[in-house]
């Protein structure tokens, strides 16, 4: 049997009015995973997301609960030391959601020292981005010493960089004394560094 003259028939597909992460985020009634944040508040997610996502997340979910732990006691994560809104941005990004239109520079350092405590990698490369797009005199000091938390070696580079220039236009920049002390050295000492050719 052979055809001819067949016409090509365009598949249309379906329009999404949700995307698949914003359905689970919505939906309470799966979700298995408590994490309470300082004690106060508390979201609610599911296991299977965190552990795709976060593989610390992964090997804390993974824990086998203890003999005589009744089979329909949900897990529970304990974050201490994080505030509510970096938390819940960071297990909103797991869900490919983002919560907010708009970040500070507070925010995005913290959001990019939580991805990398909970290896929450393609965030902490979005963090790594977003704070290089958006360095500044008035955050410099902040991202150079929050790269050091999270061991961004790509952000640390563009923070040296950035404040070895204003080093050498002499242009004041936010909470330098506040720099990491290793930072400081690293940056004085670079200061002082000539090419020598022979």
């Amino acid at each position: 049997m052979k055809f001819e003259n067949v016409d090509e028939v365009k598949a249309k597909m379906s329009k999404v009015d949700k995307s698949l992460g914003l359905m689970l985020w919505e939906s309470e009634e799966d979700k298995n995973v408590s994490i309470v944040i300082d004690g106060e508040n508390e979201l609610k997610a599911h296991e299977c997301v965190l552990k795709r996502r976060s593989s610390k997340f992964s090997k804390i979910l993974n824990v086998k609960p203890e003999p005589g732990t009744p089979s329909d006691v949900k897990a529970k994560i304990v974050i201490e030391n994080k505030s509510f809104d970096t938390v819940k941005e960071a297990i909103m990004h797991c869900y490919d959601i983002q919560n907010s239109d708009t970040l500070t520079s507070e925010n995005a350092a913290n959001i990019l020292v939580f991805a990398e405590e909970y290896e929450i990698q393609d965030l902490k490369e979005n963090m790594e981005e977003f704070c290089i797009e958006n360095l500044s005199v008035s955050n410099a000091c902040l991202f150079a010493n929050s790269s050091i938390t999270a061991k961004s070696e790509k952000l640390k580079r563009e923070c040296l960089k950035f404040l070895s220039n204003c080093m050498k236009t002499s242009t004041a920049v936010k909470d330098i004394s506040e720099l990491n002390p290793d930072f400081k050295e690293t940056l004085f000492l670079q200061s002082f560094v000539t090419v020598v050719e022979n």
